[in-house]
């Protein structure tokens, strides 16, 4: 992986989660939606009398046209679903490319990286905070550069 997609990748992760946890809640919803979509299917007879004749000398159908604006809502649903679903399968592969890279590394370059990229802290915000909360000593933007670099070339060999 290169390391300008390797670092968007970082710069979006929180975003990403998010938008993963929001969706995932919106599918869920939209499922039970369209598991509780009914259709209207009471029959009940025309009165001629009473029965509106249209200007086209058609009689109103009520139950047809219940069932036409179900079953648009039907298709509206499930096409709904199937963006969802992809989007999520989208966003769920950025998080979990960088969940996994973040895995082989050390405590330190972790913290390190989830500070400069994803917290976005400049370096020496790092080596003056991040770092002193981790060891209890500071370290130059130079070494807190250095740092990550490496952390960088060890998560991007991976294939």
């Amino acid at each position: 992986m290169e390391i300008k997609t390797l670092i968007k990748l970082l710069k979006n992760y929180k975003e990403n989660k998010a938008t993963l946890n929001i969706r995932l809640k919106e599918l869920k919803n939209k499922r039970i939606e369209l598991k509780n979509l009914v259709v209207d299917t009471s029959i009940s007879g025309i009165n001629y009398d009473t029965e509106g004749i249209h200007s086209k000398n058609t009689i109103a159908d009520k139950t047809g046209n219940s069932i036409i604006k179900t079953d648009d809502k039907r298709i509206k649903l499930e096409e709904d679903i199937a963006k969802l679903e992809e989007e999520i399968r989208r966003l769920r592969k950025d998080v979990e490319t960088v969940d996994d890279r973040l895995e082989i590394l050390t405590y330190k370059e972790k913290q390190l990286l989830i500070a400069r990229y994803i917290e976005e802290c400049s370096y020496v915000d790092i080596g003056n905070r991040v770092y002193y909360q981790i060891y209890n000593e500071t370290r130059s933007s130079d070494a807190i550069k250095r740092i990550i670099e490496k952390a960088m070339k060890k998560i991007t060999k991976i294939q």
